[in-house]
């Protein structure tokens, strides 16, 4: 996901971009040994 693009103007479309450019970084943080086990129950 290294090519992300976007059409002008379209309020859903830059509402996806910024969730997809997110992803990334805040899966480092979510994909812990911690965050697993804090969540294991749920």
């Amino acid at each position: 996901m290294n090519n992300i693009k976007t059409k002008k103007n379209n309020p859903i479309n830059e509402k996806m971009f910024c969730a997809l450019a997110s992803e990334k970084s805040l899966a480092k943080n979510w994909s812990s040994k911690e965050d697993e086990e804090a969540w294991k129950n749920l």
